[in-house]
């Protein structure tokens, strides 16, 4: 008989977890400052945990993110325009992508200034033939001859660093990027 009335409460609370609560679990759990259709959702959420469901969303949800996943790294392997493959640091950068590897610290941006260098003083931005914009996090200064189109090497560098280079210029500035692609 006990034992029928026990397998009875079960199936009754079977399908409401919060029958099994006591009131101060209940509180404790926040379950009080819930509407009834919130408290509906999360019973109807348990109920789909209990019978499996929620495993086979999550293989779902592993999927669809490893495939997200293999796309940007698809992305970030692309060779750069004119068929040189970027810098690792540079790909993580353009896609946000925060990667376990350790990127080559060696590699470096080399391209040319877009148009003229000419004497300037203050945080200055450097647009690049590549299309990047780079631009001055602490003041600098030239006071040299005007360049035109001279080259350039962006390196990254030690805490997040970029150095941005102009040896014509005897120039070498911190820079953080502005534009990328």
């Amino acid at each position: 008989m006990a034992l029928g009335l026990a397998l009875a409460g079960w199936a009754w609370a079977a399908g409401d977890f919060t029958r099994t609560m006591t009131p101060e679990e209940k509180t404790a759990a926040g379950l009080g400052k819930l509407s009834e259709a919130e408290l509906a959702q999360l019973k109807a959420a348990v109920e789909r945990y209990k019978s499996g469901e929620v495993s086979e969303a999550k293989k779902e949800a592993e999927a669809r993110a490893a495939a997200a996943e293999a796309k940007v790294t698809a992305v970030a392997e692309a060779p750069a325009s004119g068929g040189k493959k970027q810098p690792g640091w540079l790909n993580a950068l353009l896609t946000l992508k925060k990667t376990e590897e350790k990127p080559d610290e060696a590699e470096e941006i080399e391209t040319r200034l877009a148009g003229k260098l000419v004497n300037f003083e203050g945080r200055r931005r450097f647009e690049l033939e590549n299309g990047q914009v780079w631009q001055m996090i602490e003041a600098g200064s030239y006071a040299g001859p005007a360049l035109v189109n001279p080259r350039v090497t962006v390196r990254p560098g030690l805490m997040g660093a970029f150095w941005l280079k102009i040896p014509e210029a005897a120039l070498r500035a911190k820079v953080k990027p502005l534009k990328l692609e």
